[in-house]
């Protein structure tokens, strides 16, 4: 047998069922009743620091007439019954705001101050981010016992977000991970929303909406039920499951594994496929660097386009890349002992070139996610941008 015919033998399985089954998906989701998310209509897949800002406007409601951050009580109240570490946190006049490439900090002077991560997509910690994050807060005067650090993600921070010390060991009492799903949703429509008044109509609307969008993300919209139903039964029907029920699971773990690792098959080859043109397109755009800067020593990464820069006996990198097929464009120090030159950072905090939505870096990196995950304008808006940010660096004086 050649390898054309290996390879199509197996995807006979996938070849036959997907589109039964998909035909069956359309026929079943035509018949649903007509529902209309506005979250979902502005945008297909809110982004990480979309959900933050959300999340951050909802902690920051306050009852006019009590003057209590009631949403906010809330929340420590629902951690609190999760951790009794964080029980020492009492709600009077908290700070709640994105601050210093933090998602989001809430603190209270003297008294507390908690670290937000938002990972609801799973995106990757940046290089000792939360270490960053809570030398920043340290700096603000706050002890180590007074920090905590919440987590919103479906899995804990890989070891290198912690840093090089025993950060992970100190706050490992105060650090605790939530799910959007298995958490945060369900503090949202079991205990916020019930205890919304009708009065505050515009606070309810948003509630209802966001909650309906986060159904909707992990598939829980009681409208999709019926066609749920009808769905399995077809998988029932096509994979022969009867009354024994022990037989039906491990005859669906089966047909999932064999799922999987076909999908996976084709998966892979298509991120090859994407690779090879990011490497393309970032190739282009480093002969646009080389011939504009070729006193510069550039960035040796086929993946990556980019220049290192001396600036008062450092070396500062500047350089555009791409991750989770998302641009971005990202000033640091090439080595990890160093840090950003003061006055530099505050001309590029000052400036629009560089504004961190997502990720950070404390006083070792500035980055910027570009807007846009398409290519199409990454040799002309893309190569303006990192121009004027290689300017910026090298005079220390940006032009908007």
């Amino acid at each position: 047998m050649n390898e054309t015919h290996q390879i199509k033998g197996e995807f006979e399985f996938v070849e036959k069922f997907l589109p039964e089954f998909m035909e069956q998906y359309e026929k079943a989701e035509a018949k649903l009743p007509y529902h209309i998310n506005v979250i979902d209509e502005l945008n297909v897949k809110a982004k990480e620091n979309a959900h933050t800002r959300i999340l951050e406007k909802l902690l920051q409601q306050k009852n006019p007439e009590n003057q209590k951050f009631e949403i906010f009580e809330s929340f420590i109240q629902f951690i609190q019954g999760k951790s009794v570490f964080f029980r020492n946190i009492h709600v009077e006049y908290p700070e709640i705001e994105r601050k210093e490439f933090m998602d989001l900090r809430i603190q209270e002077r003297n008294k507390y101050a908690i670290i937000i991560e938002n990972k609801i997509h799973n995106a990757p910690n940046t290089r000792h981010q939360l270490a960053n994050y809570i030398n920043k807060t340290l700096e603000k005067g706050y002890e180590h016992q007074k920090i905590y650090i919440i987590y919103l993600g479906e899995n804990d921070p890989k070891e290198q977000a912690w840093g090089n010390g025993n950060y992970k060991e100190v706050f490992k009492d105060r650090y605790i991970r939530l799910s959007y799903k298995k958490d945060i949703y369900q503090w949202l429509k079991n205990n916020v929303l019930p205890d919304t008044k009708l009065k505050d109509k515009y606070l309810l609307s948003a509630l209802e909406q966001y909650i309906d969008h986060l159904e909707g993300m992990f598939d829980l919209r009681n409208i999709n039920n019926k066609m749920n139903m009808e769905l399995q039964e077809f998988i029932k029907k096509e994979w022969g499951l009867n009354d024994n029920l022990s037989e039906n699971y491990h005859k669906l773990s089966e047909k999932e594994e064999e799922i999987e690792k076909e999908v996976e098959k084709v998966k892979k080859q298509i991120n090859i496929l994407k690779r090879e043109i990011v490497k393309s397109l970032f190739g282009k755009l480093k002969e646009s660097l080389n011939k504009d800067y070729p006193d510069l020593e550039h960035i040796d990464d086929p993946e990556q386009a980019g220049v290192y820069i001396q600036k008062e006996g450092r070396t500062i990198t500047v350089w555009l890349g791409e991750e989770n097929n998302n641009l971005y464009c990202l000033v640091g120090v090439k080595n990890k002992d160093e840090s950003l030159p003061l006055k530099l950072i505050k001309k590029l905090e000052s400036t629009p070139l560089l504004i961190t939505d997502e990720g950070g870096g404390g006083v070792t990196m500035r980055v910027k996610w570009l807007k846009s995950i398409s290519f199409e304008e990454l040799n002309s808006d893309g190569l303006d941008f990192i121009k004027k940010v290689i300017d910026c660096v090298k005079n220390t004086q940006c032009n908007e």
